[in-house]
């Protein structure tokens, strides 16, 4: 199982990458159970733009019954992928 992080935290604050805005554009193309990717983790500043971006991505991501978490660092990012990964090795 696979955890994507976007860390929209640094450079231009609450603006992802253009990577990022592809990816969420596309509609998180790729986003699946069978692509291994369960979950999205948003490290975020506190700009409005970045909680629009936010609500955009997690309409995407519950489309394709995946989980989108938010956080205020990459440390805190990771360990909610360890803690994803964990339950997904327990089912």
């Amino acid at each position: 199982m696979l955890t994507y992080i976007a860390n929209v935290s640094v450079g231009n604050p609450g603006v992802p990458s253009q990577d990022d805005a592809r990816w969420v554009a596309a509609g998180c193309s790729g986003l699946s159970p069978a692509s291994g990717i369960v979950a999205v983790v948003t490290v975020k500043s506190g700009s409005t733009v970045a909680s629009l971006g936010t609500k955009r991505l997690r309409e995407s991501v519950d489309a394709r019954g995946g989980s989108v978490h938010q956080c205020s660092s990459v440390d805190e990012a990771l360990e909610i992928a360890a803690q994803i990964a964990s339950k997904a090795q327990s089912h």
